[in-house]
């Protein structure tokens, strides 16, 4: 879990943000929350690494790091473990969201497609 998420990120630019940083592709499932009454990101991201050792660096790298470009005052983020772990757990727990009927496919939870056939 990534927490002090500035409001105007959204979810395509975090991915592009964690590929940038040498994560491409080593993650199955990231989900951004939107706050739908305030029409913003909730601040708060889920990332579920492929393998823990990849989960580990990106903590290394990510935690204590401010978003450069997210305005003058990026909150410094916070990494952590959330506790829902691993791909089939996070993806049930989208699959049971109400989210999942909304017809913006900018607010669905990335989810590769390797492991969503599977």
């Amino acid at each position: 879990m990534v927490r002090n998420i500035p409001m105007a990120v959204t979810q395509r630019n975090l991915l592009d943000l964690i590929d940038r940083s040498g994560f491409a592709n080593l993650y199955d499932l990231a989900d951004l929350p939107t706050d739908f009454d305030a029409g913003t990101t909730k601040g708060h991201a889920f990332v579920n690494f492929v393998n823990p050792s990849d989960a580990w660096e990106f903590s290394e790298m990510w935690n204590g790091a401010r978003l450069t470009g997210a305005g003058p005052v990026a909150a410094v983020l916070e990494v952590g473990a959330s506790q829902l772990q691993g791909y089939k757990e996070n993806a049930r727990r989208w699959s049971a969201s109400r989210l999942r009927r909304t017809r913006n496919h900018e607010l669905h939870p990335f989810i590769a497609q390797r492991l969503a056939a599977g």
